[in-house]
């Protein structure tokens, strides 16, 4: 009898335990250590479910100020070349917010966050740390699947203004016209627009 008791445990304690669910583990780079280095053109879908929160989340958010940092996941980008860079979460299936810091952990330099996007200055040779994570603005879980981009951005375009020293006055209409010259290099090529009051 005490045979067929031990056996019928063991049987209920491999059922049990080969009919509860496996956890997926946290992502590789739930933590700093483990960041991914990115450069221009990057995309990634990530499962962040499982991804944590710690006190370097916490440190780059103090200047901030998301709602909350869930599920946060870590990258780094080192610039080539001084310029502008864009981290683009929006596709994510959840809302999900990225934080961009310069330095290190105990003495991070905030450069910029936003909720779903956010864009930079970059340094020639500077590694960055970007934190993509979920800041709860749909209230619900933890994570789900992190979708980034990392792309560069073309310089602001350059606009030179000169203004010839005399103009013309109509007494009749009351109108003033002046001329002169603008110059814009560096724009898209496809598109122009200048407004001027």
């Amino acid at each position: 009898m005490k045979r067929i008791a031990i056996l019928v445990s063991t049987l209920l304690i491999a059922t049990l335990a080969a009919a509860a669910p496996a956890l997926a583990a946290a992502p590789s780079n739930d933590v700093i250590g483990g960041a991914i280095a990115v450069s221009d053109g990057y995309s990634a879908t990530l499962d962040t479910t499982q991804a944590t929160t710690d006190a370097n989340d916490a440190e780059l958010n103090a200047q901030c100020g998301a709602p909350k940092t869930d599920a946060s996941v870590w990258y780094t980008l080192t610039a080539a070349a001084d310029g502008f860079f864009a981290i683009d979460v929006s596709g994510s299936n959840y809302s999900a917010g990225v934080i961009v810091a310069s330095g290190s952990p105990g003495s991070f330099v905030f450069e910029n966050c936003g909720p779903g996007a956010t864009a930079f200055a970059a340094t020639s040779g500077v590694t960055y740390s970007i934190l993509a994570f979920d800041d709860q603005g749909d209230g619900a879980g933890n994570g789900g699947n992190l979708v980034i981009n990392v792309a560069a951005i073309p310089p602001p375009p350059q606009v030179t203004l000169t203004v010839n020293k005399t103009g013309r006055f109509n007494l009749k209409t009351g109108t003033a016209t002046i001329s002169g010259t603008i110059t814009c290099t560096g724009g898209p090529a496809d598109f122009t627009e200048i407004d001027v009051s």
